[in-house]
């Protein structure tokens, strides 16, 4: 981020216009991943918990903090994952709370006892959350009503002695009131007096019934039970029928909250990289720096007072990670930009100049490449090459299909590089 802007800031743009994009790359990225979580599903599935919706969540707040100064952004990371860490902590489940039917439980470590209770799986304050946001995303069917009760008029004839099925009543009329059914009886054969009486005790409340309403269109919408039509913005965009319940992975929308400290530390580091005023060793012993102390808290704090778990991306887990990575990062800078061996990083750098590109091919033609290219046209030489065992999930399987999936994507990206294609947002 900060070598981006700053290109684009050297390149003329305004603020604002900088500004614009990285709001609009934010709703970009965020739309991706609703894109990708709703293949499967008949309508577009609202949820957040994909790698582009987390970083799409977070990418502008992240960026309000760009060029602020290191003090402001530190303190930016701390404000975020002490407010973070304080909401859950107020936040335990209630006592007796059924976890089976959250998917978790002790025995896979998913449900923390004491006071690391909060953190337990889709029993936390994010999940309770997204059990009020996520539902509003989408039109659940309202459940049937019952049918509405018989009029008058259709109760008497229910309870007669007439049978609607087999006998047709002709209402009376006023140029022959008096005019015996045709159906009823045949014409040279009088009525009989029972038939004849019962006869005019259903036609009397039916007419009296027919001359009360006003229009048939008012007796059909007194009796409609059809449902209000939602608004053009939910039938466009929110649409979907399926109910919420949760997510089984325990994944939360929240989640991009705590991530924004991370993006914070990953901004300070390119911020450093850029500074002039340090040297490159200066910076080296920087990053190791940071990494240890990020390491250090993220690993006190997950044996004090809050544990580390990626899934819910607690602020133990912000530090932890982020001093895992920054110590990647001196070594690749170690590596790559002080000692000779830039030429190592080559295919690196044609995965890092279409990243989101080949995530994408990963999430959508992932599972098609490994079956429909892997399986069928290179399972013979895989075969001849590493054994009859290549492809065998029980042996190497695991290893030999996604990595042979992968060179097949960075061949395709290589030519992308030489082109000089790359998909930018």
């Amino acid at each position: 981020m900060p070598f981006s802007y700053a290109r684009r800031e050297h390149q003329g743009q305004s603020g604002i216009r900088r500004a614009l994009h990285a709001l609009i790359r934010s709703v970009v990225l965020v739309l991706m991943g609703v894109f990708l979580y709703s293949r499967g599903h008949d309508h577009t599935n609202w949820i957040f918990p994909n790698v582009l919706c987390q970083i799409g969540l977070g990418y502008f707040f992240a960026w309000l903090f760009l060029n602020r100064g290191p003090l402001i952004q530190v303190t930016g990371i701390a404000a975020i994952l002490i407010g973070y860490w304080g909401w859950f902590w107020i936040s335990p489940p209630p006592a007796g709370f059924d976890y089976s039917q959250v998917n978790a439980s002790k025995e896979s470590g998913e449900v923390f006892e004491g006071r690391f209770a909060p953190w337990s799986k889709n029993s936390n304050a994010a999940y309770e959350f997204d059990q009020w946001l996520l539902p509003k995303l989408r039109t659940v069917p309202p459940k049937p009503e019952s049918a509405p009760a018989p009029t008058a008029a259709a109760s008497n004839l229910l309870n007669s002695d007439w049978q609607l099925a087999s006998m047709n009543v002709q209402l009376p009329t006023e140029s022959n009131s008096s005019a015996p059914s045709q159906d009823a009886a045949p014409s040279d054969a009088p009525a009989p007096s029972n038939i004849t009486a019962k006869s005019d005790a259903a036609a009397a409340p039916i007419e009296e019934t027919a001359e009360s309403t006003e229009t048939p269109e008012a007796a059909e919408a007194e009796t409609s039970t059809e449902p209000p039509k939602p608004s053009w913005l939910r039938q466009w965009f929110f649409s979907n029928p399926e109910p919420y319940t949760f997510d089984r992975g325990g994944y939360l929308t929240l989640n991009f909250v705590p991530s924004i400290a991370t993006t914070l530390l990953g901004m300070l580091c390119g911020q450093l990289l850029m500074n002039s005023a340090f040297g490159r060793w200066e910076k080296l012993g920087l990053l190791v720096l940071a990494a240890g102390v990020c390491l250090g808290l993220g690993i006190g704090a997950h044996m004090t007072i809050c544990p580390v778990v990626k899934r819910i991306w607690t602020p133990s887990w912000v530090l932890f990670s982020g001093g895992y990575v920054i110590g990647l990062l001196a070594l690749f800078y170690l590596l790559f930009d002080i000692a000779p061996f830039r030429i190592l990083a080559f295919p690196l750098v044609v995965v890092g100049m279409n990243s989101i590109l080949i995530y994408m091919m990963g999430q959508t033609v992932g599972g098609w490449t490994r079956d429909a290219i892997v399986k069928v046209h290179l399972s013979g030489f895989l075969n001849h090459v590493f054994g009859p065992r290549a492809l065998d999930p029980d042996w190497y399987g695991p290893v030999t299909i996604p990595t042979v999936v992968f060179l097949l994507f960075w061949l395709f990206l290589y030519w992308l590089y030489k082109q000089r294609i790359f998909l930018r947002i």
